[in-house]
């Protein structure tokens, strides 16, 4: 099993493989919509390989399929159900709370800290609640990708955190918002929902749109004032 595109193990494990005769599987986790995913050496892997486990479920038929990969489709990740049990919750928001202070309610930005992620949008959206007369600020969780200094007021940056703090930061969260440009599945949309908060997700990222019913288990939004507005309804 050779995992994770766009870095060289997919290849280098389908290449050891075929070398001693060995029937191998990829598991890409394949970003359509990102251009930087998009390269021969993979392709090619893609194609030789005995099986590609293929997320979003549109990755099949829109470029699996058409380069002749035999794709199966599956969900695109997973979790152990132990972390989000009342135990754990309880412990993780007690670990949240040593490091955030803060009593207003909080929309809350998992993952790493890169311009793909769009994470200003939602920055920009509470922002714009706050300006309105919102109690509100954002909490953003993960790794500083870009370098690039993020303060304001309701502004609150963490960097990488301990699993127990990320479980801690869902649970106490008014709502998760991803703005993603491109993703493979979207492992923190459910992890929001074991936590038991709602979510906002990018409408024109297809693997989200596979996962959130608009208005139904989450909100779905494309710009800064959809985002502000789905906000402000949760």
């Amino acid at each position: 099993l050779a995992q994770g595109v766009p870095f060289s193990t997919s290849v280098l494990g389908a290449q050891v493989a075929a070398r001693n005769g060995i029937p191998a599987v990829v598991l890409p986790h394949f970003h359509m919509e990102d251009r930087y995913y998009h390269w021969r050496q993979f392709y090619d892997v893609f194609g030789t390989v005995e099986a590609v486990i293929a997320a979003p479920a549109a990755s099949k038929p829109v470029f699996f399929d058409l380069i002749g990969a035999n794709a199966q489709v599956a969900p695109g990740g997973g979790f152990d159900a132990s972390d989000f049990s009342a135990e754990s919750l309880a412990r993780g928001r007690e670990a949240f709370r040593r490091i955030h202070a803060g009593e207003n309610p909080f929309v809350l930005v998992l993952g790493r800290k890169t311009g793909a992620k769009n994470y200003r949008m939602i920055v920009q959206a509470c922002e714009q609640l706050r300006v309105a007369g919102h109690r509100l600020d954002v909490v953003l969780i993960g790794p500083d990708d870009d370098g690039i200094a993020l303060e304001g007021p309701g502004v609150h940056y963490y960097g990488a955190q301990p699993r127990e703090v990320v479980i801690g930061a869902l649970a106490g969260s008014l709502c998760l918002a991803n703005m993603s440009e491109s993703e493979s599945f979207g492992i923190v949309l459910l992890e929001s929902w074991m936590a038991t908060r709602p979510v906002v997700a990018r409408s024109s990222t297809l693997a989200f749109t596979e996962l959130v019913q608009d208005g139904h288990n989450g909100f779905l939004a494309d710009n800064v004032g959809d985002v502000a507005g789905a906000i402000k309804r949760y």
